[in-house]
């Protein structure tokens, strides 16, 4: 893996999750965001498992559509933080992340 992987994500409108999540004014659910940062850490760098979110601040609302950019970066060998921003600059969520080959619930 390179040290530093930026990638893109959407969670489209259509997503099962929004409907309920909330009526007449959607906004994405945090977990759906972090699965979109664990799904591009294993894209991206062969992690099969992301076995603790250590920190995660989440700093502004997503809405459906949006796009945010993700700027991943390797501290250790299996930890990673990571940085969410929609097109405009806007902060999303920022965190720190353990990856493993299996998680232990």
């Amino acid at each position: 893996m390179n040290d530093v992987i930026v990638a893109p994500f959407v969670i489209s409108h259509t997503h099962p999750a929004m409907p309920g999540h909330f009526p007449g004014a959607p906004v994405v659910p945090a977990v759906l965001i972090l699965e979109a940062v664990a799904d591009l850490l294993s894209l991206h760098a062969g992690v099969t498992a992301v076995t603790e979110v250590s920190r995660a601040k989440f700093l502004s609302i997503l809405k459906p559509d949006e796009r945010v950019n993700v700027t991943i970066k390797q501290k250790e060998a299996s930890a990673y933080s990571f940085l969410c921003e929609k097109e405009d600059g806007t902060k999303i969520v920022a965190g720190e992340l353990i990856a493993g080959d299996n998680c232990h619930v």
